[in-house]
């Protein structure tokens, strides 16, 4: 959006009573991990985003992360600093953007308290409904997928085509898409937080 256009749109979210905003650079149309050409009208970054958005009211602003390595990062250590960026701008926490193993969230978040980052970092989930898309998608964002999990996935898909193949007539689905992220959701919610 245009500064003008962006302001005007915080604005009128304000004044209707939303006070948390998730701030995003974006990719641009079509092209996930592409290059990213700002307007010329408008914010360079996620962090000028940031304090664009602080500017008009003290929302609550989510900023995104990569807890692996951002597509167009040099290092790690250039995510965390953006991150500080960001968080100096105004951001108050963090999601990350998707990822196979809690070793990679917890590593990161580490590396971020011992830089001293206080503001929380939250993993970003992503509920599995096509393997095939999922793993199209790590590839886009440049997250790796464990060769264990690849091989369980590309187990069960056999086992599943050997019973239906054979032995059933065919397979009902019972959950949507909307379903398992409730699941997932409540799961979570009902879960007791460690630090």
């Amino acid at each position: 959006h245009s500064f003008p256009t962006r302001r005007s749109s915080d604005q009128d979210y304000w004044d209707a009573g939303i006070r948390h905003i998730v701030a995003l650079r974006g990719d641009p149309p079509g092209q996930i991990g592409g290059a990213y050409v700002p307007r010329p009208d408008g914010y360079l970054n996620a962090t000028e985003l940031t304090a664009g958005i602080r500017a008009i009211a003290p929302f609550e602003v989510s900023v995104g992360l990569y807890p692996h390595i951002h597509p167009e990062s040099p290092s790690i250590e250039h995510d965390i600093d953006v991150l500080k960026a960001k968080i100096d701008a105004g951001a108050t926490r963090a999601i990350t953007q998707f990822f196979f193993e809690a070793d990679t969230f917890l590593r990161f978040r580490d590396a971020c308290a011992a830089e001293g980052i206080t503001a929380p970092i939250i993993p970003g989930i992503l509920p599995i409904t096509s393997w095939d898309g999922a793993k199209r998608f790590a590839a886009r964002c440049g997250t790796r997928v464990p060769a264990r999990l690849n091989d369980a996935f590309e187990t069960a898909r056999a086992r599943i085509a050997g019973f239906v193949g054979g032995r059933a007539p065919e397979l009902v689905f019972t959950r949507n898409a909307t379903e398992s992220i409730n699941l997932v959701s409540h799961a979570f919610s009902s879960a007791t937080a460690v630090s």
